[in-house]
């Protein structure tokens, strides 16, 4: 399953809006002039955005952490036969959605593998334990972070959608600053 079909669960998808004709970022203009150092995400990441702002009281969160050699090392054992071009040096970050799991649903995790070029990963969406484990089920999407200001930006370019988040939760009516405002103008569409 996508970062994205998970993440639509719990957040919105940002289209793009160019000379009044709908149309989705793609990745190359989703990275470009982009600016992102690994150390800078992690932690604990809210969605932000005008859904966020308007009054939504949902606390959406992710959560990224390092991965470590041994980490590396005792996922390649474990699934490795599984991936066969999975690169296991190059699997630097975790991404666990929801960040903390209160509910009965099972936290999604997933393994970023560092690409070629600034904040270009792809994914490795992890099953669940008690899943049968065979090569089917693993499945891989490339997807883009970038900061923006204080924000992390992240782009699943495998469905082409944007997700803006912010280290705090988005307070309910609280305004976005004119930079953050001109990405909404430019990836959110006005009903």
């Amino acid at each position: 399953m996508s970062p994205t079909i998970i993440l639509l669960t719990l957040a919105f998808a940002l289209p793009c809006t160019i000379a009044g004709k709908v149309k989705k970022p793609t990745c190359n203009d989703f990275s470009k002039n982009a600016e992102f150092k690994e150390h800078d995400a992690i932690g604990t990441w809210h969605l932000h955005g005008p859904e966020i702002g308007k009054g939504s009281k949902d606390a959406k969160c992710m959560q990224f952490s390092a991965v470590d050699e041994k980490e590396q090392k005792h996922l390649e054992s474990n699934v490795g036969k599984y991936i066969p071009d999975m690169k296991w040096h190059a699997v630097t970050l975790k991404m666990q959605i929801p960040c903390t799991n209160n509910t009965q649903d099972r936290a999604h995790l997933y393994y970023l593998e560092k690409q070629d070029g600034v904040g270009f990963y792809k994914t490795l969406d992890m099953p669940s334990p008690t899943a049968k484990l065979e090569p089917s089920i693993f499945h891989r999407y490339p997807m883009r972070l970038k900061s923006v200001s204080e924000h992390l930006a992240m782009m699943d370019c495998h469905e082409n959608f944007v997700f803006l988040l912010g280290k705090q939760p988005q307070a309910p009516g609280a305004k976005l600053d004119e930079r953050l405002a001109q990405i909404v103008k430019d990836y959110w569409i006005e009903e």
